[in-house]
């Protein structure tokens, strides 16, 4: 059986750790589900409605190793963990959906309208949050207006789906107890599955648009989550039988987890920013790939007198000095125009896309700036160097961008002096 295949691929790789093997078992072990007795698929759902409920129950098996595997306290993880959390509540609804649609009059019309009300009313905040996991990618700051505008088609949806208890507009149960779509059903649709297509929109426009290649990157990534739940929706409205919108849900809530995997690995531990392993990849990837407006530009940054702080005030300290400088990034770094990493050491760059010099000396004096802002009422002082060079064509290779730049630190490092 479906959940038995599952359970035992589960034990045989003891998921303590989800990788890349496991997902290509999932998709294998998928497709040998439909095909299990080498029939037509519909007619395997038709037939056999038991195995509806096993494939869902098999994808929230997934979901939830995925949920206790990436808990974090950030808020986009906090939201990410909401939206896993509601998925398998669709899978659980999806289930029973399932099973009162085979069980004729036993369980009641009234029993049966609760099971297809909570399955839309599910539906419809999962989209709202992935909508709102979007947005705050695309801007980061809170808008108040911005998210009650947003929050209208839920309310809308919501009231909509009470009011279908009684009147029918979305679906009613026929007198043979059968499930039936009503004439409102299809606005029910586009409020639920809008915040969708609205995020895919943006992100496709703003990955293809967007001056910079660190922007196009990160809305490419928020383009790749909703396509397969789409997809799948489309699919299963067609072909009702088949269990098809779980597996898409799984595979997008697989890939944010990964994303999120990927993160971690690249994050430098002390700095919660980027790491070295992390920035040379970066700045392989904007080298080969120029920006639509504007010139890539690669900054270096070099602490003064670190050595004298932890000989003096000890390595705590030191510690303490290295996140101020990375939080002082990061403040000046608030949007995707920048990637900012700890390059080893004592040393920190940015890899930024802007339109001149002029740009480039006024991020680098906002560095200074928020760094002596930080840092006062430190009883030393804590200053860095700051060189930086703009990607031309006579740069082949990361080594060279990376030599002028370390050359006009070096020649700043001198003039201190």
């Amino acid at each position: 059986m479906v959940l038995d295949r599952m359970l035992m691929i589960l034990h045989d790789y003891r998921v303590v750790y989800l990788n890349d093997d496991l997902i290509f078992v999932f998709i294998y072990n998928l497709t040998r589900i439909v095909c299990i007795y080498n029939i037509e698929w519909m007619m395997v759902f038709i037939q056999k409605p038991h195995m509806y409920c096993e494939v869902n129950i098999a994808c929230l098996l997934f979901l939830l190793l995925v949920f206790f595997r990436s808990r974090s306290a950030t808020y986009f993880s906090r939201l990410y963990h909401a939206i896993i959390v509601l998925c398998c509540l669709i899978m659980v609804s999806d289930c029973l959906w399932g099973i009162a649609d085979n069980t004729g009059a036993m369980l009641g019309s009234q029993v049966k309208k609760i099971i297809y009300l909570s399955y839309y009313l599910i539906s419809g905040l999962t989209c709202y949050l992935w909508y709102v996991y979007s947005d705050k990618i695309w801007e980061p700051h809170h808008d108040r207006k911005r998210a009650i505008i947003g929050a209208m088609p839920l309310v809308i949806l919501y009231i909509l789906m009470l009011a279908t208890m009684k009147t029918g507009w979305v679906f009613y149960v026929d007198s043979t107890d059968t499930y039936r779509t009503g004439p409102l059903y299809a606005a029910a649709v586009v409020l639920t599955y809008g915040y969708l297509v609205v995020a895919e929109i943006k992100a496709l426009i703003l990955s293809r648009t967007s001056a910079s290649y660190m922007q196009r990157q990160r809305y490419a990534a928020v383009a790749s989550f909703g396509l397969p739940v789409l997809i799948a929706g489309v699919i299963q409205e067609i072909f009702a039988p088949l269990p098809i919108l779980c597996v898409g849900i799984t595979f997008a809530v697989l890939y944010v987890f990964f994303s999120f995997k990927e993160q971690q690995i690249s994050v430098d531990g002390l700095t919660g920013i980027n790491n070295y392993n992390r920035f040379m990849q970066q700045l392989s990837e904007c080298m080969a790939h120029k920006n639509k407006d504007g010139q890539t530009y690669l900054f270096m940054m070099d602490m003064d007198h670190f050595k004298s702080i932890n000989d003096t005030y000890g390595h705590v300290e030191g510690d303490n000095a290295l996140k101020t400088v990375a939080d002082a990034l990061k403040a000046c770094c608030d949007d995707g125009r920048y990637f900012i990493a700890r390059y080893g050491g004592d040393e920190f760059a940015a890899i930024c896309s802007m339109k001149n010099k002029d740009e480039a000396e006024r991020f680098n004096q906002s560095i200074k700036s928020e760094l002596q802002k930080k840092s006062s009422g430190y009883s030393y002082d804590l200053l860095v160097s700051i060189g930086y060079a703009v990607l031309i064509d006579s740069m082949h290779k990361e080594s060279d961008f990376i030599r002028y730049a370390d050359a006009a630190l070096y020649r700043e490092k001198i003039e201190i002096r």
